[in-house]
């Protein structure tokens, strides 16, 4: 805890497209720019010149919501209903 009662802040890590696969997203540079235009991604921070990077916990953000949303996506599968999803 910090003086005024807050909890320290960590600081904050910009990931580059070539760490970016570490944290999940295994998109090319072209489709990655397109969900974020569209607003389906978190949208890159300028590092530099000709340099862009993505801030790692919205990217960890992003990943679990996309992992919360496969139960409402597709359903939740019952025990009866398991058995025609196993190959024989």
């Amino acid at each position: 805890m910090t003086a005024n009662g807050d909890a320290p802040r960590r600081p904050r890590r910009i990931i580059t497209f070539k760490e970016l696969p570490e944290y999940g997203p295994r998109h090319g540079r072209r489709q990655l720019y397109r969900l974020e235009a569209a607003g389906k991604f978190p949208k890159r921070v300028s590092i530099g010149p000709g340099r862009v990077g993505w801030v790692a916990d919205e990217i960890i953000a992003h990943v679990d919501a996309q992992i919360a949303s496969r139960a409402t996506d597709i359903g939740e599968l019952d025990s009866s209903e398991l058995g025609q999803w196993r190959k024989n």
